[in-house]
């Protein structure tokens, strides 16, 4: 969710100015497996678009932003930390916090957190049918290759 964004802006950036002979890369689509790229950011916006978009109660909406400055100052303290495994609690902990008093009201709902205009099925994990996909991996020569 980090990585691919900003090559593809790089690439995308870098045709712009494409030398001469150079080959052109077509950038059509990219694909982000978590969006989380910034959670100081990021997680300080679930409350005002779920209020803007009317999808908690008034309840919800005030627990939210009751815990959002703890959330926000765990998460940076979990941008300072180093890869020790002993320091990763910290980050741990700030996901987890923010998880569950700012992601977890909306995912409750049973709104799709990824398209909060559609309802999630509950049988499927994450709202979406990955049986082709499985299907695809599971296959030998694809296990080979």
């Amino acid at each position: 969710g980090h990585y691919v964004p900003h090559v593809s802006k790089t690439v995308v950036e870098m045709q712009k100015n494409l030398p001469e002979g150079d080959i052109a890369i077509e950038l059509f689509a990219l694909g982000i497996g978590n969006g989380l790229t910034n959670p100081v950011i990021q997680f300080q916006y679930y409350e005002p678009f779920a209020e803007a978009h009317d999808i908690l109660s008034k309840q919800s909406l005030r627990l939210m932003n009751a815990t959002i400055g703890t959330c926000v100052k765990l998460a940076e303290a979990c941008n300072a930390v180093n890869s020790s495994i002993g320091e990763m609690t910290t980050c741990d902990m700030a996901y987890t916090m923010c998880a569950f008093s700012q992601l977890m009201p909306i995912e409750f709902t049973g709104l799709n957190i990824y398209d909060v205009r559609e309802k999630c099925d509950p049988k499927l994990p994450l709202c979406y049918n990955f049986t082709l996909s499985d299907d695809y991996l599971a296959q030998s020569d694809v296990q080979e290759a």
